[in-house]
């Protein structure tokens, strides 16, 4: 890998650092089954696509949908059919927002680390 690739790497991790987005999908077991199944080439299908093919057929919904950038903008949406949007629903969306969070958090404080003890253990600026 050249410095270059390396650096752009880099480059996109921090942007996908900056971004936690959650979707909470309703749905049953039988239509993320179906979606599952491979494609006309018999390539396994990505998790997206899965996702597109069974929401596309009405078999799942969206119930929720949280977006957090790093610069502090926030997208936030709830299904407004309650059976859908249930509350056992957003507790378990509501943690997983929180868990991205977290791990966000930690590999950002792992970077930070890493930056120190290339420093000598010097704090970063800022600190």
């Amino acid at each position: 890998m050249s410095l270059q690739e390396a650096i752009q790497n880099v480059g996109n991790m921090i942007k996908d650092l900056s971004v936690v987005k959650v979707r909470t999908y309703s749905g049953t077991v039988a239509s993320i089954r179906t979606a599952t199944q491979p494609d006309a080439n018999g390539n396994e299908r990505s998790f997206d696509d899965i996702l597109n093919t069974a929401e596309e057929g009405g078999e799942i919904k969206l119930a929720f949908l949280t977006v957090l950038n790093l610069e502090g903008d926030a997208l936030l949406f709830r299904a407004e059919d309650s059976a859908v949007a249930t509350d056992k629903l957003e507790a378990a969306h509501n943690s997983a927002v929180t868990s991205g969070i977290q791990s966000r958090q930690a590999i950002i404080d792992m970077f930070k680390d890493m930056a120190t003890n290339l420093m000598g253990g010097a704090a970063p600026a800022g600190d």
